[in-house]
């Protein structure tokens, strides 16, 4: 009995300093890194993930995104845009749906003073209205990206 003990806890052990290999414990552990407002270590434990080979581009792209929102909690937009960069490019040959987030994303790339990638991107995602209509929408807020160009140009 004393022997099944020790190997319990021994396997107790080992399987702790395992690293994470699925989409789930880097991103929630992210997440509670996060809640304890420990934000660069968050972003850390996304990077990580993010090098895992084992995951799926949206996986990826969803780790790049949520170390883009936590630049964004650190008003660190250039930085949050470059990993918005590569959450895009993670999903580039993938469908993804819609999401209201993407005009957020666009008034972050215009706090980083990107516009024309802010551009860029509105019309990327207008082309995948082939399979998800509601893409369309951001029509809108290609307009407003446009508008936003113009007056910066004019001061």
């Amino acid at each position: 009995m004393l022997v099944l003990g020790t190997c319990i806890k021994l396997w107790k052990v080992i399987r702790k300093k395992k690293p994470p290999t699925k989409f789930e414990h880097f991103h929630s552990k992210a997440y509670d890194l996060e809640e304890k407002g420990k934000l660069e270590e968050a972003i850390s434990m996304r990077s990580e993930g993010i090098k895992n080979s084992a995951l799926s581009p949206l996986e990826r792209g969803d780790l790049h995104f949520g170390n883009a929102y936590t630049y964004v909690q650190m008003k660190r937009y250039k930085k949050a845009t470059s990993c918005f960069d590569n959450a895009f490019e993670e999903a580039r040959q993938e469908e993804f749906p819609y999401d209201k987030q993407y005009e957020q994303i666009l008034e972050i790339y215009l706090k980083a003073g990107r516009e024309q990638d802010a551009l860029r991107i509105v019309e990327e995602l207008i082309e995948r209205s082939y399979y998800d209509k509601e893409f369309l929408s951001l029509e809108t807020a290609k307009q407003w990206v446009q508008t936003e160009m113009q007056k910066r140009a004019l001061s």
